[in-house]
């Protein structure tokens, strides 16, 4: 894929955020994985964060997948999408999210700044040993 067709599927994701997320319980979103970074390949996929303002009523995998097949839908491309709710994901998970990825929509600043304080102080405090987990772990795998 050339640069002009991955930066045109994120001008198309941006465009269409608000009218996609705007009537759903949705109160920030980020685009995070090989897309935000740059590092897209042949096999990558729209990675798209979606916090959610109230978990304990929501049917996640319904709402996960709908969301996906309206923003393939919407953004014109042949690249799939895959949502996921971060409410509840691992601290490593969103914390790579949170630092890593590129905020799309948002209609509540201080629910999304609260939530973003909060990964990132854990996230960094914890970081030191994610990595020592990941490095051992590498280890075990090669020697």
């Amino acid at each position: 894929m050339i640069n002009n067709d991955i930066k045109q599927i994120i001008n198309n994701l941006f465009k269409t955020a608000p009218d996609i997320f705007y009537s759903r319980p949705v109160l920030f979103t980020y685009l995070y994985g090989s897309y935000a970074t740059g590092n897209v390949h042949p096999f990558s996929d729209l990675d798209i964060g979606i916090y959610i303002d109230d978990v304990s009523d929501i049917k996640y995998l319904e709402l996960e997948l709908t969301l996906s097949l309206e923003i393939d839908s919407k953004i014109g491309s042949d690249v799939k999408t895959e949502v996921r709710i971060i409410n509840n994901l691992p601290l490593v998970i969103t914390g790579n999210i949170i630092t890593e990825g590129r905020l799309i929509y948002s209609i509540n600043e201080n629910v999304r700044v609260d939530f973003e304080t909060s990964v990132r102080k854990a996230y960094f405090d914890f970081l030191p040993v994610i990595i020592k987990y990941q490095n051992t772990y590498i280890d075990s795998i090669v020697y």
